[in-house]
């Protein structure tokens, strides 16, 4: 009898397995469930972690970016400004003034959008009559391509009339 005992221990009525083995398969299931899950979950949130810190750090990078100028051609430009040209020294030929430069200066401040006068500020002794000539007919030139930008300022010594000229047909 106890051998009929044991065997219907193992096997019941409707042939299933005892109730206690089914019991550590379904908590040993909802276990193995509950550690996919939480695996899945830390998964999730390391790829989104990542996402928004490769975010954050290409937002700072442009930032920055735009701070240093990298994005613009090199020309600060503003909505309405005065330009100001400094022309100070000697003026010749492959000096630190010297006509270059200064139609240079000239060419970008009437070519800027958002000039509304130019203050040429002259503080020269003299120098080359050449290069005194060609700024004389560069201001001219210019004057004549924009009349509507005015305004000229002459600083302590200038010494060509050709310069001082030009300064005041720019100025009347």
């Amino acid at each position: 009898m106890s051998e009929q005992n044991q065997q219907s221990e193992t096997i019941n009525v409707a042939g299933q397995k005892p109730q206690s083995t089914q019991d550590a398969n379904w908590q040993r299931d909802v276990i193995e469930k509950l550690a996919f899950s939480a695996l899945a979950e830390q998964k999730t949130a390391r790829r989104w972690s990542t996402l928004f810190k490769g975010l954050t750090f290409a937002y700072l990078l442009v930032l920055i970016l735009m701070a240093l100028g990298v994005f613009s051609d090199g020309k600060k430009t503003f909505d309405t400004h005065t330009a100001l040209i400094d022309i100070s020294g000697v003026i010749e030929a492959g000096g630190e003034v010297n006509a270059d430069a200064v139609m240079n200066s000239l060419h970008d401040a009437y070519e800027s959008k958002g000039t509304k006068g130019i203050i040429l500020r002259i503080n020269s002794p003299g120098g080359s009559p050449v290069q005194s000539g060609i700024i004389n007919d560069e201001i001219k030139r210019q004057k004549k391509l924009h009349p509507d930008i005015p305004y000229a300022v002459v600083e302590d010594m200038v010494h060509r009339l050709l310069l001082a000229a030009a300064v005041i047909d720019l100025c009347g």
